[in-house]
């Protein structure tokens, strides 16, 4: 994931731009989703589930992708009203675990506001639920 200005890595054959580019460490296989979303903040993967978490700001919030099958469709599957920003001194954003039967999700400090906790219902990915 990364800004959105044109140019090339010289590490590699992409242009750079907006979107996700997965990257298959044993196979080097390479892939560019472009369309996905434009410039981000931050982008974190889910330790416990498919699921990457990505800081789209000014457009949307926080987006989550499943990334069950990241090589050939990584898709967005919830678009959240969380404003989010990359600034601050966090280096992880987020915490994703299963207490019983629901999935809670712990944002560390969206916005850079302050040293905040933020904890959501994320059991149904399209509707999260703050609590």
């Amino acid at each position: 994931a990364g800004p959105s200005i044109g140019g090339s890595n010289a590490e590699s054959d992409f242009s750079i731009g907006g979107g996700l580019r997965v990257y298959n460490m044993f196979t080097e296989e390479k892939k560019h989703f472009p369309n996905l979303f434009s410039t981000v903040d931050w982008i974190e993967a889910s330790d416990s589930r498919p699921l990457l978490f990505v800081c789209v700001p000014g457009e949307t919030g926080i987006v989550m992708l499943d990334i069950s099958d990241p090589m050939n469709n990584p898709r967005i599957i919830a678009e959240t009203q969380i404003r989010c920003r990359r600034r601050g001194w966090a280096d992880y954003r987020l915490i994703d675990f299963q207490r019983g039967d629901r999935w809670i999700t712990t944002i560390v400090d969206p916005s850079d506001y302050g040293n905040l906790l933020y904890y959501y219902d994320t059991t149904d990915v399209t509707g999260w639920v703050y609590i």
